[in-house]
């Protein structure tokens, strides 16, 4: 089952070693980048079915989130790859994002329930930064497309599925990015302005 699958259902977290519930509640966010999957009850750790742990569907459930070290299960911060044995991984929280690209994300994560920014990069002087959004309702993702279109090629959306990868998910992921050199931010922080006042 895809991760998003479970969104809004209550999930026990089992740890198949000794039955222990090592996570439970409702869940809120969710992961569903191939190779970087995930339920959460907190929007910070996100737990992924391995071969220790399994999740269970319920009626109801108390929200419990663990500390994944102290329970010795293998946790990892977000990484663009990482071992399929991985436990729970660890979301970046603000204060830990690009400096440069930080202010961007969280103004857009500001814009609507429906839009959320799920991994980001400024490209550290080198490479063009990246915004990674999940868009939950088709028309706030259209008028998001219709302000990327207004930049005349000089920024782009592309989706971040994987060739051959079976599509059966409720939310769309697309990646912004510039087609221009736009190390100084001056598209993005336009992009930014342009899409808050449509939104």
């Amino acid at each position: 089952m895809y991760s998003v699958e479970y969104l809004d259902k209550y999930i026990k977290v089992i740890d198949k070693t000794n039955n222990n519930v090592v996570a439970s509640g409702k869940v809120i966010a969710t992961k569903n980048k191939y190779e970087n999957n995930g339920i959460s009850f907190d929007n910070k750790l996100f737990f992924r079915e391995t071969e220790r742990l399994k999740f269970e569907e319920v009626d109801f459930v108390e929200t419990k989130v663990c500390n994944p070290q102290e329970l010795g299960l293998k946790h990892i911060h977000i990484r663009p790859k990482f071992p399929d044995d991985i436990d729970v991984i660890s979301d970046y929280g603000y204060d830990e994002l690009d400096e440069e690209i930080r202010d961007y994300v969280y103004k857009f994560n500001e814009l609507t329930s429906t839009i959320k920014t799920t991994t980001s990069c400024s490209g550290h002087g080198r490479k063009p930064w990246y915004i990674e959004f999940e868009f939950s309702e088709f028309n706030d993702m259209s008028k998001f497309i219709n302000v990327v279109e207004t930049f005349q090629g000089k920024l782009m959306l592309v989706t971040s599925c994987s060739a051959g990868q079976v599509i059966r998910k409720k939310n769309i992921h697309l990646t912004l990015s510039p087609t221009v050199n736009d190390y100084d931010f001056v598209l993005l922080n336009k992009f930014c302005r342009k899409v808050s006042i449509v939104m």
